[in-house]
């Protein structure tokens, strides 16, 4: 495929054990179908580097779009990302990259 393809992917959000409402998965893919979320400022994730827009998407409360606001346990949401962030890197220093 050419460089068109796949430039921005969005990963829509989930809480803890339960999905997030299907509008506001509708909403999210809509405005990434439409290029809304281009325009929009965005800042890293701390672990995974995610880009999480500073402002709601439509109809889409805020805290959905930050995967650590979905947890009420926040350190527990810290132990837990830094273990699967060390799991990943495991994970990819056993491959071998030709």
């Amino acid at each position: 495929m050419g460089d068109d393809y796949f430039q921005n992917p969005f990963l829509p959000s989930s809480f803890i054990g339960k999905r997030i409402k299907l509008s506001y998965t509708r909403a999210l893919v809509q405005a990434v179908l439409k290029g809304d979320l281009g325009n929009l400022p965005f800042r890293k994730e701390s672990y995974f580097g995610l880009d999480i827009p500073v402002f709601s998407v439509g109809k889409v409360p805020m805290d959905i779009l930050d995967p650590k606001n979905n947890w009420e346990d926040k350190e527990a949401y810290d132990t837990t990302a830094k273990k699967l962030l060390m799991a990943f890197e495991k994970n990819y220093a056993d491959m071998k990259v030709v």
